[in-house]
């Protein structure tokens, strides 16, 4: 990280046990993943209405549409996962509708009866509670995604 001189910008975390918090001040969600079967962490991160660039190993893509709700990748492609971070960081209008699709894919996925009722509603709150953080800072100017890329 010092070599290419992104401490600033990346930060490994570990484990944390407050993902509310975590996922209201993320830009977007990487999965890059070269074996998943369907991981939840996807769905949680698009009940935030936050975008998902993901591997398309797996299940995944029974989950994420690519660009109708988020971005699938293929596996090792550092290409194609820099150009996915970079168009959404750059589009923020595209990226909120690719979001709010993500969103109603989740609510659907679990209204459907794959997840359950009390499982949804804990999202859904916590989503809901920290998209609104999200949507104050922006009014203030602090927006997560516009003006990031230039």
């Amino acid at each position: 990280m010092r070599q290419l001189q992104i401490g600033s910008c990346l930060h490994f975390l570990g484990t944390h046990n407050d993902l509310p918090e975590l996922l209201s001040v993320f830009d977007l969600f990487l999965l890059t993943s070269g074996n998943e079967a369907n991981p939840v962490s996807i769905l949680e991160t698009m009940s935030y209405e936050l975008p998902v660039v993901a591997t398309n190993v797996g299940s995944i893509s029974e989950t994420v549409k690519n660009r109708a709700t988020d971005f699938l990748i293929p596996p090792d492609s550092a290409e194609a996962l820099s150009q996915r971070v970079i168009q959404l960081l750059s589009h923020s209008g595209q990226t909120e509708e690719m979001s709010q699709r993500g969103y109603q894919a989740v609510v659907t996925v679990c209204h459907g009866g794959r997840l359950s009722k009390s499982y949804l509603q804990d999202l859904s709150v916590q989503g809901f509670q920290a998209t609104r953080q999200r949507n104050a800072s922006a009014v203030d100017g602090n927006s997560r995604l516009r003006g990031r890329v230039n």
